[in-house]
C-alpha cells in the first residue's frame, strides 16, 4: 500500500442514542435506538514498517488522550493485551484500549492511526479557563472500534456489510468490556438511521421466526455464542424533540451494576419495573407510526412521559442515581407547557430527551431551556 493511498483512507462511525428500551434491553426487551449526526472519525495517519512478517507496529492518537505505541506478533486468538508504551500521563480509557484491540484483531497494517470522537462529547470550560471534554453518552467507545472496523475493510479491500460490521464490533466491544453491554450503541453505528433492536445474550432457547421487516444477527467468538441481535429499521420519522446535556457525564458500568444488584436482591420488582420501560418503548413506536405530524407529536410526548415515569422508578427501586436532581429540576421547568422528560441511554447524567406536545410548545421549549442556561445539543 502507498503511503498517498494510505494517508487519504479514513471511515466515520455515529454515536448511538437510546431513546427508550434503555436497562430491558439487556433483558431481551427491545429498544429504540437513533444514530446521531455526531460521528467518531477513524484515519491511517501514516503506513509504518514493522520487523518479522509476523509482528506488527501501532501508533495510535486521539485528541484529549495522547499517543501511544505498541510492537509486537498478533494475537492467534482473544485474550488480554500486553502492555502497551504510552508516553507518561496518558491512561489507558476508552477509545485506546478498545482501538487497540481492534487493530489487533483485525491484523491491521503497520501504522499510525487517529480517531477522533470529539464529537461525541461537548468542551466545558472550568476553573481558571481551563476547558474539559465531557462524553455525552453517545456510545463512542462503540463507535471507535466500528470506525476502525470500517477503516481495516478498507485497508484490506473487503466489502464489509452493516451486518458485518456490526458483529465485529459487538465481538470486539464485548471481549474488552465484558459481558454487559447489549450492542444497542453498535448496532446503531453500523446500520445508522433509526432502529427497533432486541439482544439475546449467551446460547438463547430457539428463537420464533423472524417477523417480517426485522433482521437476525448472530454473533460468536470461536465456538462460543456471545449472543443474538434482531434489528428492524423504523423509516418513519422522529417528531421534533430536544436534546438537554445535564452538565455531568455518567458511567454506564457503575449504574447497570446498581441496576442489577436490584435484580439479585427484589427480582419481582426488578422484572415489573423492565416491564414498565419495555411498555415505554412500545408505546413511543406506535407514537411514531401515527399519520399526521400533530397526533404523532403529542403522542410521542406522551411516551415520553410514560418512559421518564418508567425510568424514575427503577432508579427509586435500584438506589442507582438513573434520575438525577438535574432531571427534576428540567422536568419542573417544562411541565407548564405540557413538556416532558426522559434520560437517554443509561441516564445519570449525559443527555436527556424532552419532548412538547405541540410545534408551537416545542419552540417555547427551546426557548424555555436557553433562557434558563440548559444547553441544547444537535443530534
Amino acid at each position: 500500500m502507498s503511503e498517498a493511498r494510505a494517508t487519504s483512507v479514513e471511515a466515520r462511525a455515529s454515536g448511538k442514542v437510546v431513546l427508550f428500551g434503555e436497562y430491558a434491553v439487556l433483558e431481551g426487551g427491545e429498544a429504540l435506538v437513533y444514530a446521531s449526526s455526531r460521528q467518531v472519525v477513524a484515519r491511517l495517519l501514516t503506513p509504518l514498517e514493522a520487523g518479522a512478517s509476523d509482528q506488527r507496529r501501532y501508533e495510535l492518537s486521539a485528541p484529549g488522550i495522547g499517543r501511544g505505541s505498541w510492537e509486537g506478533s498478533l494475537p492467534t486468538s482473544w485474550g488480554t493485551l500486553e502492555r502497551i508504551n504510552t508516553p507518561h500521563g496518558v491512561t489507558q480509557g476508552a477509545p485506546f484500549t478498545f482501538a487497540w484491540a481492534t487493530l489487533r484483531a483485525l491484523q491491521a497494517p503497520s501504522g499510525h492511526y487517529h480517531v477522533d470522537s470529539e464529537a461525541l462529547g461537548v468542551w466545558e470550560r472550568g476553573a481558571g479557563g481551563v476547558s474539559a471534554w465531557r462524553k455525552l453518552g453517545l456510545g463512542s467507545s462503540a463507535a471507535s472500534v466500528s470506525a476502525l472496523v470500517a477503516l481495516c475493510a478498507q485497508l484490506n479491500d473487503q466489502a464489509l456489510g452493516p451486518a458485518e460490521r456490526f458483529r465485529l464490533t459487538q465481538l470486539i466491544h464485548h471481549q474488552v468490556q465484558g459481558a454487559i453491554g447489549s450492542g444497542v450503541d453498535a448496532v446503531a453505528s453500523a446500520y445508522g438511521g433509526l432502529l427497533r433492536y432486541r439482544w439475546h445474550p449467551g446460547s438463547p432457547p430457539s428463537l420464533p421466526p423472524c417477523q417480517p421487516g426485522w433482521e437476525r444477527i448472530e454473533v460468536r467468538a470461536s465456538e462460543a455464542p456471545i449472543g443474538t441481535a434482531e434489528l428492524c429499521p423504523i423509516t418513519h420519522p422522529l417528531p421534533s424533540l430536544a436534546w438537554v446535556w445535564m452538565g455531568r457525564s455518567a458511567s454506564t458500568t457503575e449504574l447497570v451494576s446498581q441496576v442489577r444488584s436490584l435484580r439479585a436482591s427484589q427480582p419481582r420488582v426488578y422484572t415489573e419495573r423492565l416491564r414498565s420501560i419495555s411498555h415505554a418503548s412500545s408505546s413511543a413506536f406506535q407514537a411514531l407510526c401515527y399519520g399526521p405530524s400533530d397526533e404523532r407529536q403529542r403522542a410521542f410526548c406522551d411516551a415520553t412521559e410514560e418512559g421518564g415515569r418508567a425510568i424514575r422508578a427503577l432508579s427509586e427501586a435500584s438506589g442507582a442515581p438513573i434520575w438525577t436532581p438535574e432531571h427534576s429540576a428540567l422536568k419542573a421547568l417544562l411541565s407548564p407547557l405540557g413538556a416532558s422528560v426522559k434520560p437517554t441511554g443509561a441516564g445519570g447524567g449525559d443527555l436527556a430527551l424532552a419532548c412538547a406536545p405541540t410545534l408551537e410548545a416545542h419552540q417555547r421549549l427551546l426557548d424555555t431551556c436557553a433562557e434558563a442556561g440548559w444547553e441544547l445539543i444537535e443530534l
